[in-house]
């Protein structure tokens, strides 16, 4: 068995240090095996792996892993447990997804709700006119249907406060 298949097999341990040294192990990797390998580990069923790939890659801050990522957090059955890959988008150039941060801010749970504001926060965006309309129209169905939005009735204040802060470009 190879470092690489070894470092995987290790990542989806039940044991946390080990699988969070073995991803950190993957990051370090010269070459894009180990990282290839982390990537990997985003669609692993066990969050324990994807949430320690997770964790390595903001490490690495690599944006080859922003799509990725997203892709993970899109993923139907990590709803809940997906925060941390939401935090590993912290360290990468998120400047082109605004839209997705957006939509991770309306659907998804309330940690990935939390990191997402962060990254909002944190970060510089270039978005076009029907970005903003778009993320607008989402925003206006989740007001109007709020089960679409996850906790809506905690969120939204705090979710229209990010929404009408970009809405502000549509007036310049």
């Amino acid at each position: 068995m190879s470092e690489v298949e070894q470092l995987k097999q290790e990542a989806t341990s039940d044991d946390w240090q080990k699988a969070n040294a073995a991803c950190n192990q993957l990051a370090n990797l010269p070459g894009n095996q180990g990282f290839d390998a982390l990537l990997s580990l985003l669609s692993d069923t066990n969050p324990r792996a994807r949430n320690a790939a997770a964790l390595a890659l903001r490490g690495r801050a690599d944006n080859r892993a922003i799509e990725p990522l997203l892709a993970a957090i899109r993923t139907p059955n990590t709803r809940g447990y997906n925060g941390t890959l939401v935090y590993a988008l912290q360290t990468l150039d998120c400047r082109h997804h605004l839209k997705e941060l957006f939509e991770i801010l309306f659907y998804q749970g309330y940690e990935a709700k939390q990191m997402a504001m962060q990254v909002l926060e944190e970060q510089e965006f270039e978005f076009t006119t029907e970005d903003l309309l778009s993320i607008q129209r989402q925003w206006n169905a989740c007001k109007a249907q709020p089960e679409l939005c996850y906790r809506f009735e905690e969120n939204h204040e705090n979710i229209d406060y990010f929404v009408e802060g970009f809405m502000a470009y549509l007036t310049e």
